[in-house]
């Protein structure tokens, strides 16, 4: 942005204690500028009230109380406030300076986030509120343009220009008099009432709505008819099946959103607790209700994953698994991982066992001969030794020096490796050169046992070496998980071709798993590596293969049903696409009953059966394996089906038309508080709780077939 001669006297006046490098940007209150802090050498943002404000003692108060709310704070996702001063009419802040985007450009840019790029930014934003409100302040304004992205991905909250301390009822404003940003605004904040912690939780659920959807749930023509629909308005609900959006996050956003703060989280820290274990922390407020969340699947996935043998079995089980799984741990990207190293593998393979049947000749030499002829035959041999990809393999004590020489030679290198495949290379590489060297250390029949023991405890000091070399690597924060990743994978493949007897590979192993489970896979369920020692593991691990067939859980086969078939349906599309003014003129209730009724040819209910029982004949063979089915909370067996639900009778079809028409009528009760414009948006509100009703039918009818 061009200087204006404003800009230029904020530069003269501020010249002994910052060198202004241009302005960033302009705001209701105040201009923020880019500028060095003298002395210091520290590039930093220098936040300056208006001038139009310099005599507005209100604005000045607030402004001022932004650097002292911000001050109190020492947090890594918090905005740092360096100094606050006055010089002449100049009333300014001094902050860190922040290089990136505001979230809000960055919805703008994407369209809406993944559910994996939102919890990168929630928690610790969550956190951020959590110390907030240690302190006794309340925010007041969260909002995605206050909530600002470095360049490196760190999410920092900025902005305490209208924050308020718990203890006053208002700050510096007057009792009634509504500040902050409307379409962020709480019920209670946005009628003028006293506000608390519940309230920025609030308007973080607002921030969540709108990175899942693109869009904030409340907006109007005026930020009068904004408020008005926030304190009276219907809560818009995210349409779930279409955004893909995960059970447990659904429920933590609508708790968020809450009109009534007391059925809200209680506090950030209940929040962030939530978004961290992916389910409700639930409370005494709030009794604990049917949350769905997925640790039986993770478990039961996490144990197949265990026990997956090869690369492409392990590729399988995570093809295999639920849509809502795949996205909330990347799978995808993990499926593409391991068929990058899949070939690598393949070859590190073929050249393990040339390497070990050379090794194997090597030790049936060294059994056959005396020491002399050993020192004889390997003066002979000088250097015309096999050559076998990675590894130098030789069959005397001569072999065993050079061998030591090289292990010496690549444990430096391990620290500074250039990219996966170079360091997996050099690590497999070491390994299998200290192992090899122990197991023809001790065939060495030929000398003392002496000297023996004494060439095997300098071998295991590169074993130590070696271990040490791994810890420093793993837990290098400059080291990216990419690097981390393959050397772990790779090496317990190597350890389980040459087995754990060799060369202390037990204890290895044992130190890879922990380090995987700490450093690479850290609170992730899906990937930890079960030890045989970690009895606790052990023992889910036996649960889940002792009954591998628990109930087939049906809610998730309709779910898939719902996302990979009936939503991608042309008809489907274009229903749930129906513009307002189509639906006003045909009134909503009749397009809705018109297409979920099952009176009616060729529309949505008629789709959903013809690829019910597409779902029954391709599955039924793997449905046919289970005792039981889980519906809702229900287990029920497949010898308990209930007529009354089986949409191949008279009945059934009846009750399903009853269904419709009394929830449909409900919904004819509150027309009058359904404007124009939310039409579409409670069309497709009410198809996703038709379709949750329909759920119960849809197994009823399609299960007695299994």
């Amino acid at each position: 942005m061009s200087f204006t001669g404003f800009d230029n006297h904020i530069k003269e006046v501020l010249a002994d204690r910052y060198e202004v490098l241009n302005l960033q940007g302009k705001g209701g209150m105040a201009n923020v500028y880019r500028a060095i802090q003298i002395g210091l050498d520290r590039e930093v943002a220098i936040k300056v009230i208006h001038p139009s404000l310099v005599n507005d003692e209100d604005t000045i108060k607030r402004f001022k109380l932004e650097a002292k709310s911000a001050a109190k704070l020492s947090h890594p996702n918090i905005i740092t406030v360096y100094d606050v001063g006055e010089a002449g009419e100049i009333v300014y802040i001094c902050l860190e300076f922040l290089d990136g985007t505001d979230l809000a450009h960055l919805i703008r840019e994407q369209g809406r986030l993944r559910v994996d790029q939102l919890l990168t930014i929630m928690v610790p934003i969550a956190s951020a509120l959590a110390e907030i409100h240690d302190h006794s302040l309340i925010h007041r304004d969260i909002k995605s343009s206050n909530i600002f992205i470095t360049k490196r991905g760190k999410p920092i909250l900025l902005d305490f220009g209208i924050a308020t301390f718990k203890e006053s009822s208002s700050g510096t404003t007057l009792p009634g008099t509504v500040i902050g940003t409307p379409e962020y605004m709480s019920p209670e904040q946005a009628n003028g009432r006293s506000v608390g912690p519940e309230s920025d939780i609030y308007s973080l659920g607002i921030v969540m709505f709108q990175c899942l959807s693109g869009n904030v749930p409340f907006a109007g023509d005026s930020p009068i008819s904004t408020l008005v629909k926030i304190s009276q308005g219907i809560m818009p609900e995210l349409d779930q099946q279409s955004l893909e959006i995960p059970q447990w996050l659904y429920d933590i956003v609508m708790k968020c959103l809450a009109k009534d703060p007391e059925n809200r989280f209680r506090s950030a820290n209940d929040l962030l607790n939530s978004l961290k274990a992916k389910k409700i922390v639930e409370t005494a407020i709030n009794p604990k209700g049917k949350t769905a969340n997925y640790d039986a699947e993770i478990l039961e996935l996490n144990s197949k994953l265990n026990h997956s043998i090869s690369i492409d079995e392990r590729i399988e089980v995570l093809q295999g698994s639920a849509q809502t799984i795949r996205e909330i741990y990347r799978l995808d990207e993990e499926i593409e991982y391991l068929t990058k190293i899949k070939k690598f593998q393949a070859d590190l393979n073929k050249k393990y066992q040339d390497a070990k049947l050379t090794i194997e000749k090597s030790i049936d030499f060294l059994k056959t001969r005396s020491f002399d002829e050993v020192i004889h035959q390997s003066q002979n041999l000088g250097n015309n030794y096999s050559n076998i990809a990675f590894y130098n393999q030789y069959s005397s004590i001569y072999s065993l020096a050079n061998r030591l020489k090289e292990i010496e030679e690549l444990l430096p290198k391990l620290k500074s490796s250039e990219n996966f495949q170079k360091s997996s290379e050099n690590f497999i590489k070491v390994l299998f050169l200290i192992s090899s060297s122990i197991e023809q250390i001790k065939n060495f029949d030929f000398v003392g046992k002496e000297d023996q023991q004494e060439i095997l405890q300098n071998t295991l000091h590169y074993n130590d070496l070696f271990h040490e070399a791994i810890i420093e690597h793993i837990k290098n924060d400059k080291v990216e998980n990419s690097e981390k990743k393959p050397i772990i994978h790779l090496l317990l493949e190597t350890i389980k071709i040459q087995g754990e007897d060799l060369a202390r590979n037990k204890e290895l192993k044992d130190l890879l798993i922990d380090l995987n489970n700490q450093y690479v896979y850290k609170n992730n369920k899906l990937f930890r590596i079960a030890k045989p020692s970690d009895k606790e593991e052990q023992m889910d691990s036996k649960a889940v293969a002792k009954e591998p067939l628990k109930p087939l859980n049906f809610n998730q086969e309709f779910n898939d049903i719902i996302n990979e078939e009936f939503l991608k349906q042309t008809a489907v599309k274009d229903f749930l696409s129906t513009p307002n003014s189509e639906i006003a003129e045909q009134t909503l209730n009749r397009i809705i009953y018109l297409f979920y009724s099952p009176k009616v040819k060729n529309n949505g209910y008629q789709i959903l059966m013809k690829l019910g029982r597409e779902m029954i004949d391709h599955h039924k063979k793997r449905y046919g394996k289970f005792e039981k089915f889980q519906l809702g909370e229900e287990v029920l067996g497949f010898d308990e089906i209930n007529k009354e639900f089986d949409l191949d009778t008279a009945g059934a079809v009846k009750k399903w038309d009853t269904t419709i028409k009394e929830y449909l009528q409900k919904l004819k009760g509150q027309r009058d508080l359904i404007s124009d414009e939310q039409l579409n948006t409670v069309l497709n509100q009410t198809s996703t709780k038709l379709l949750n009703q329909f759920k119960n039918y849809f197994a009823h009818t399609l299960l007695k077939e299994v």
